[in-house]
Parts: C-alpha cells; structure tokens; sequence
C-alpha cells in the first residue's frame, strides 16, 4: 500500500525547533495534512517522544515512527529509525552519553524544550543536542541496526551535515539502503541506483511538514510496515 509520509520531523525540543511544535500541534498538522505516517526525529535526543507515545495510545488515523537524528563525528546527520518506543528511549540513552558535553545556559542556539502530553513545559535539556557524538558514521550505522533500527542518511542533497557534502559518497561499509533527499533542495548531482529514496521535510516549524506528496511502499499498516520498506527485507 503507498501512504503518505514525511519522516523527518522535529519538535521544539530540537533547539533549532520552533516553540510552536509541541508533540501535539506536530501530530494535529501532519493529520491535517493528510499524512498517513511521520516519523519524531529530534536532535540527539528522544525527550519528547514519550509524550508522543501517550498522545498516539488511541490514535488511529496516523503512524508516528519513532526516531532521531544523531550527528556522527564527521558532522554527518544520519535518522534512526526504530520498531518501538522503548527501543528508541534506550538507544537515546547511549547516544546521549556520547554527545558532546556543552551545555548552553543562554539558549543562544534556542530553547530545548520537554513537554509533556498536554503540551505543557517540564524543563530543558542540559546538553546543547545539535553538537556531535564521538561515533562515526559506520559505527553509528553498526550501533542502530545492532539496538534494533534502522539508519538512514539525511537529507544528502543539502549542503551541510550531508554524507555527500562530507565525504563525497555514500560509504559501501555502511550498508545503507535507503537515503532521504531534502524535499526542498535541489537534487543530489550523483547517481543513486541502488538505493531507495524517500522525501522528507526536515520540519522545524509546522508550515514545513509536507502535504500529500511522496508515498511510500509498505506491507501493511503499521510502523513495522514502513521500517521494513526502509530496510527493504
């Protein structure tokens, strides 16, 4: 079945994240939009997906995957994908400790906020989340598969924090299967056979998360469906 998606969506616990995209409005908008599954991918962090995953108990109407976008040492942003919450929260745990340890007491880089399921403010994150992990690019790839998920190369056709900008191709080592293009910028100058494609808005603010305009291919339903479509087994 194809369903609708945008699999690259940020909250405002991202700092680079309006305040307006609480877990709720993120989810109101996507459904809105007529999308049938987004997937939460913040910086480095899952602190809000637990108040995604109270929101979604009752939800039939859309698929939220679970996930975050994890920088590698090389500057590289690469999505993690995962089949629940609770591997996502693990997962988070240990790329966390491997975050670098400024903190920005200021919020010269934007607020890092948590939220709860009524969109109501709990606190701040301590570590500045867009800062690099100490693990690179194939050993963060390894590290996902290995806590059950799936990592995908973000948005590869922009000009910062691409794998194709960094390094100058998608590195074999890695086992990559799908890459995510960057719906609003040009397309990537190399070839990609052999890769699955999907189009993502990289949402920082609710105007941002897509319409009704790429579809992807799944068996079923649910974010089993869609994870193994990206992983294409």
């Amino acid at each position: 079945m194809k369903l609708f998606a945008d699999l690259h969506i940020h909250t405002c616990l991202s700092p680079c994240g309006d305040d307006d995209m609480t877990p709720n409005d993120v989810i109101a908008m996507a459904k809105l939009k007529g999308l049938d599954v987004i997937a939460i991918t913040d910086h480095n962090s899952c602190l809000n997906l637990r108040a995604v995953e109270e929101i979604m108990k009752d939800e039939k109407e859309l698929i939220v995957i679970p996930g975050l976008e994890v920088t590698t040492a090389e500057d590289i942003h690469v999505l993690c994908y995962f089949y629940s919450f609770k591997e996502a929260y693990d997962f988070a745990e240990v790329i966390y400790k491997h975050l670098a340890s400024f903190v920005d007491k200021n919020h010269v880089f934007g607020r890092q906020i948590i939220m709860n399921s009524k969109d109501e403010e709990t606190g701040t994150a301590d570590k500045l989340l867009i800062g690099a992990t100490d693990f690179d690019i194939a050993s963060l790839a390894a590290l996902c598969r290995k806590a059950g998920g799936v990592p995908v190369p973000a948005h590869i056709n922009k000009q910062a924090n691409s794998v194709l900008v960094t390094l100058g191709a998608i590195p074999e080592e890695c086992g990559f299967k799908t890459v995510e293009i960057h719906s609003a910028s040009p397309g990537p100058k190399v070839k990609l056979d052999g890769y699955q494609i999907i189009y993502s808005s990289d949402a920082h603010s609710l105007g941002n998360i897509l319409e009704r305009e790429f579809t992807i291919e799944a068996n079923e339903y649910s974010i089993k469906g869609v994870l193994d479509a990206l992983r294409q087994i």
